[in-house]
């Protein structure tokens, strides 16, 4: 699955068009352009298993 890291700060208008207050969070956008939000570290590293945690 692509994804794309974005940061909140540097686009505060799309953070607040799906209000984002937690990193992380992630949007997943399906074809029709629905986001569905997926918040907190243990959620969106069950979306995405291949993502590693940085210490």
């Amino acid at each position: 699955m692509p994804f794309e890291k974005i940061f909140a700060e540097e686009n505060p208008e799309l953070a607040r068009r799906y209000s984002i207050m937690q990193a992380p969070t992630l949007l997943k956008v399906g074809a029709d352009g629905k986001a569905d939000v997926v918040r907190g570290a243990a959620a969106v590293f069950r979306e995405i298993p291949s993502l590693k945690v940085l210490a």
